[in-house]
């Protein structure tokens, strides 16, 4: 796996995640194992995401914030959930 893959895969998971979702936020941490070649293609990859903010903070930090989405087309909303009812065990 080449450095941009795991630098990728990693900027991902934070994107992915349930905090980040929530927020619509992630922070990324350059770690010394990134090279300058993998982290100028993630961060440029990013900022020519379209609906992806892209920032920078005082320590080097890349900062992503985006907006909600639309549903996609096809995708289920659910307004309301319905109790299930369930069986007696006897």
């Amino acid at each position: 796996m080449t450095a941009i893959e795991r630098l990728g895969l990693r900027v991902s998971a934070m994107i992915g995640s349930p905090k980040a979702q929530l927020e619509r936020r992630a922070v990324i941490h350059r770690l010394d194992t990134d090279t300058d070649e993998a982290w100028d293609g993630i961060m440029t990859l990013l900022a020519d995401t379209d609906g992806l903010a892209l920032a920078f903070d005082g320590d080097g930090h890349a900062v992503i914030t985006w907006e909600a989405g639309e549903p996609e087309e096809g995708a289920e909303r659910s307004e309301a959930v319905e109790p299930v009812e369930e069986e007696a065990p006897f």
